[in-house]
Parts: C-alpha cells; structure tokens; sequence
C-alpha cells in the first residue's frame, strides 16, 4: 500500500471537493510526505464545552507524526501553498483534503473534522494498514 500526501491545485479542484475531484487533482503533483516520512498515527478525543448545545461534547482527531525531514518538506511545501489543497491519499485514492490557510510547520499533522468515533477509528485503521 501507498500513502501520500500531495498539494492540489486550487484553480482544479472545486471549493468543496468530492474524493474523486481531489484525487484526479491531485495526480498531476509530486507527494510532499510518503511512508516514509510518518512515524507515528494517534486517535486522540478532544472534551469541549459547546456553546451552541450548552453541554460537554466531543470530538476526534487523527494526528501524524513526522520525521524532521518530512516536517521540512511540509514546511516549504505548505509556506508557497496557502490557499491550495492537501489531498491525503492510500494507493491513490483520496481519502482526506483540507485547504492550507498558513504554513504547516509542526512535527504533527492533525485530520480533524466532525468525525464520529466509530468514523475516526475507522479512517485511523485504514491509515494504519497504509503504514505497516
């Protein structure tokens, strides 16, 4: 299996992308993170207090770690790149797109959204198998 991590371009890809749109988008970049550069995957909960409901609530979290010279790369690659899409993709299939509103310069790189727990277990075994 292969997991990439590639910049899309922005003027391809619709302001809120299908996996498809992202995918073929995305095959047309170099990866900016392989395999290789990821060492560890984590499935972390997040507690907060939630306004809208007035209640405790919850949510997940994938975070990766990288290696420092794929933190580098991350770090150049996303500093030229604001405003485009980063398309995470296993054996070229995108399964996980954000938008890059500043440069990504930390040694973790977090998947976060509304995902459910049995959604973010999920997504994070799907990731794992990629990286075995």
């Amino acid at each position: 299996m292969t997991i990439e991590l590639r910049l899309v371009d922005a003027s391809r890809t619709p302001l809120f992308p299908s996996p498809s749109d992202a995918q073929s988008a995305a095959a047309a970049s170099r990866p900016v993170l392989v395999r290789a550069d990821i060492v560890k995957l984590r499935l972390r909960r997040r507690r907060f207090w939630s306004l809208i409901a007035s209640r405790p609530s919850e949510s997940f979290e994938i975070e990766l770690s990288l290696t420092e010279t794929g933190a580098q790369r991350l770090a150049q690659s996303s500093a030229g790149a604001i405003g485009r899409w980063l398309a995470l993709s296993i054996d070229g299939e995108t399964i996980a797109q954000a938008v890059i509103r500043e440069p990504l310069t930390s040694r973790t790189l977090s998947l976060a959204g509304s995902f459910t727990q049995a959604e973010a277990k999920a997504l994070a075994a799907r990731i794992a198998s990629a990286l075995d």
